[in-house]
């Protein structure tokens, strides 16, 4: 990582590759290569799966180089672990490597964050990421989903059963000042959703206006143990343990923090988990 390693350099990586039969993670962060260096890694991880771990963040890779890291998904079924944050992915790339998880089963970690795609390329996202079943953590920070993608993502959730970590921090979940995101995730946590255990949205200017219907939402949760809302407009009194606030919704709400100890006290105990 950090070497200034061109495509031309890429190339000879891929190249010795071929030898390194018992290697299982490849860092090649912030280098700069683009779609050639990510064509020449994948003619060579195609026939040599032995990769767990690859992480190309921080390198030019935009929507081509992700159309070939989608095709690597399909092929490259060792794969558990894959990192493309800060890599000029936009709308279409992000629907490539979509498309790719409709038939890769063996990820288990994708990371985007700081990248070019919005709500347009989020929604047929996240219904591809419905139908893997396999996928357990999903990083979409520093992304401008705005509050349609943050729904979409919600949406998704009152289907899925497999994510166990979901990062929107900084998607700009208030966008236009509407809170349908934030309702869509509460829906999902409130109804039907047991699988999610870590949620962050820091950064998403919320505010005491849409924080009382999720924490309303929380309340009735029992799978989420982190629900990291930092860097936000809120008051300190929605993260203090063993804490109710009094509120139109209910009389006694929980504080966050007090949902979250309960759950991870729940599932500490063996029998009540």
């Amino acid at each position: 990582s950090y070497n200034s390693i061109s495509d031309e350099g890429m190339q000879a990586i891929a190249g010795g590759l071929v030898n390194f039969v018992g290697l299982e993670t490849l860092k090649l962060t912030g280098n700069g290569f683009g779609f050639d260096g990510c064509s020449y890694l994948f003619r060579t991880l195609n026939d040599h799966k032995f990769i767990k771990v690859l992480e190309m963040s921080d390198n030019r890779i935009a929507d081509d180089g992700a159309e070939v890291l989608g095709e690597l998904m399909v092929h490259h079924l060792s794969l558990t672990e894959l990192y493309l944050d800060s890599c000029y992915i936009g709308n279409y790339g992000l629907q490539k490597l979509g498309d790719s998880l409709e038939s890769n089963k063996t990820l288990e970690k994708l990371s985007l964050s700081k990248n070019r795609f919005d709500k347009d390329g989020v929604a047929p996202f996240m219904k591809s990421v419905n139908l893997n079943g396999k996928l357990r953590s999903l990083i979409l920070s520093y992304n401008n989903l705005g509050a349609e993608g943050v729904r979409n993502c919600g949406d998704t959730l009152l289907t899925n059963d497999s994510l166990r970590v979901l990062d929107l921090s900084y998607t700009n979940a208030l966008s236009n000042k509407s809170g349908m995101g934030m309702h869509a995730l509460g829906t999902a946590l409130r109804t039907k959703n047991k699988g999610l255990q870590e949620l962050y949205l820091l950064g998403n200017q919320l505010n005491e206006e849409v924080l009382p219907e999720f924490a309303y939402a929380l309340h009735f949760n029992r799978g989420l143990r982190v629900c990291d809302l930092r860097a936000n407009n809120l008051d300190e009194k929605w993260f203090k343990p063993n804490h109710t606030i009094s509120t139109k919704l209910m009389e006694d709400l929980p504080s966050v923090t007090t949902c979250m100890d309960r759950n991870i006290k729940t599932h500490d105990d063996p029998k009540l988990a």
